[in-house]
């Protein structure tokens, strides 16, 4: 929860300043910390970048559209505090649509089961089936027939007949041919 100097109905321009603030003190530790010009420091901006830009975004979109004077703009512990966690905030909701943009696209569905837990998943059974399709997961009527596939070269099926192989390299030549009668493993089976 936001401390009450940067709530909702704080002013835009003392939420972006003081977000901004908050970014420009980030950028001179890091530089103290790990010097001018260090892979570190460019990490460091890149997600200050990245982060702040989005929780400006946020700012300018739940922020009240009164001023604040500039006289009034005064980084007290309150603020700092607040601008720490919407910033932050906002870095770790990057990194999260980076690493999820189906979920940001609002292509799967998102489950928030607690706080610190987050479960994806809601695809229907149809839109399973046609991922497997398009991944190369073929229902057992669209496979390629035992018969069809025969002995000719380039089918494996003379390396599956053949006396110099293995029988773990004749299952999987087997397997990849569709010329078996084992049953699928459970996991691949869901999806066919």
């Amino acid at each position: 929860m936001l401390s009450k100097s940067f709530s909702a109905n704080a002013p835009r321009n003392l939420g972006c300043w003081a977000v901004m603030s908050r970014m420009v003190l980030q950028i001179e530790q890091t530089i103290a910390n790990h010097g001018y010009r260090t892979q570190t420091q460019g990490a460091v901006m890149y997600k200050l970048a990245r982060g702040g830009a989005q929780a400006v975004a946020w700012i300018a979109e739940h922020g009240n559209s009164e001023s604040v004077p500039r006289r009034s703009l005064i980084f007290g512990p309150d603020l700092f505090a607040a601008a720490e966690q919407a910033l932050w905030t906002a870095i770790a909701y990057e990194s999260f649509t980076t690493v999820f943009p189906l979920w940001h696209k609002l292509v799967l569905k998102a489950e928030l089961i607690r706080p610190d837990l987050v479960r994806f998943g809601g695809e229907d059974e149809h839109s399973r089936r046609v991922r497997a399709y398009l991944q190369g997961l073929r229902p057992l009527a669209d496979r390629e027939r035992p018969h069809d596939a025969g002995n000719r070269p380039g089918t494996g099926g003379e390396i599956a007949n053949s006396e110099h192989c293995s029988k773990r390299q004749r299952r999987s030549v087997l397997i990849l041919l569709g010329q078996t009668n084992r049953p699928l493993p459970s996991d691949l089976r869901e999806l066919l």
